[in-house]
């Protein structure tokens, strides 16, 4: 019989690598054979505060929010992430100029939904 303390470090292993975790750089051993149950569930608990786009678009792994990304010839900052979309403000000359515009939520600039299609124009530096 497996004891519950295995069970767990088990269960957060898949977890984790179903999420797509193991491949960021994080703060931990390199192998993760040698994280104990606290470190695991630190991963995990980062992963679940901080969600990514990367089920929009593979390449999206390290866009979340707070993100910068180019589309249409302009800087977007990501504010918000969704299942099937995501939302960002376009960083103006106001933005540039008085960096107060971009603090939020609530956002002085308009936020911008990217669809499924609109996501398709995302470039990251």
């Amino acid at each position: 019989m497996i004891d519950p303390k295995t069970m767990n470090v088990t269960l957060l292993k898949a977890e984790l690598a179903r999420r797509g975790c193991l491949s960021r750089a994080v703060d931990l051993p390199a192998s993760i054979a040698d994280w104990d149950e606290g470190m695991l569930l630190a991963a995990l608990a980062a992963n679940l505060s901080s969600p990514n786009a990367a089920h929009l678009r593979e390449d999206l792994t390290m866009l979340g929010i707070g993100g910068r990304f180019k589309c249409g010839g302009g800087a977007w900052i990501v504010t918000d992430i969704g299942s099937r979309s995501l939302s960002a403000i376009k960083i103006d000359e106001k933005a540039k100029s008085d960096p107060t515009w971009l603090e939020g939520p609530p956002y002085a600039l308009e936020e911008v939904v990217f669809d499924t299609f609109d996501i398709g124009g995302i470039k990251i530096d």
